[in-house]
């Protein structure tokens, strides 16, 4: 009950500190700002790396081939990718 309570004090603290200080204000701004680029540009990369791995393992599967799901379709018509 002792951490709930310190959390609530701490973030009630900060929000009335960001109304009246508008320096820290600034600063808060951004460092959540920062955090978030980061946050975005590591999910960009791994999307990234998994398009890269995707296109990797498909151009192994030849079209006519059995898909690797084990359906016993060919991938073609099984989960190679539209487009």
């Amino acid at each position: 009950m002792c951490e709930k309570c310190e959390d609530r004090i701490t973030s009630e603290d900060i929000k009335l500190r960001m109304q009246n200080d508008p320096e820290f204000k600034k600063s808060v701004t951004e460092a959540l700002a920062k955090t978030a680029k980061e946050e975005l540009r590591k999910q960009k990369k791994a999307l990234s790396d998994a398009s890269i791995l995707q296109k990797r393992i498909i151009k192994r599967i030849g079209r006519n081939k059995p898909c690797p799901c084990g359906s016993k379709k060919k991938f073609k018509k099984c989960c190679m990718p539209k487009g």
